[in-house]
């Protein structure tokens, strides 16, 4: 039978802060690395854009929209777990790449007739 045990309410006032500390520091790294990203993507745009292309200057605040943009537009605002197969070179066998042995027997039968059937 599970007994449940009791907490004492200091620890779960000292719980309920900590989530809400790491919360709060979550949102304040979050913010300040989109001013980060948002700076230099403005600085970089206002340098290279209107020179090469004759686009019009941006601010910051169109710099942080378009980065927002650009990763709606490419999917990529979670972490999936299929980068962790290539980064352990084993990428080639969980997404589907053919092995060497595989190949070997297309190149084979490359040019066998094809089954009827």
């Amino acid at each position: 039978m599970r007994t449940f045990i009791r907490r004492h309410p200091d620890s779960v006032r000292r719980t309920f802060r900590r989530v809400a500390v790491h919360i709060l520091l979550g949102t304040c790294l979050g913010l300040v690395v989109a001013g980060v990203f948002g700076a230099a993507l403005k600085l970089l745009w206002n340098y290279v854009m209107p020179g090469l292309f004759h686009l019009p200057s941006i601010g910051f605040c169109q710099a942080v929209a378009l980065l927002v943009l650009a990763r709606l537009l490419t999917g990529r605002f979670g972490h999936g777990s299929h980068r962790r197969h290539w980064l352990h070179g084993r990428g080639e066998q969980r997404c589907g790449a053919p092995s060497q042995a595989g190949y070997e027997r297309w190149w084979r039968h490359r040019n066998d007739p094809p089954a009827q059937g």
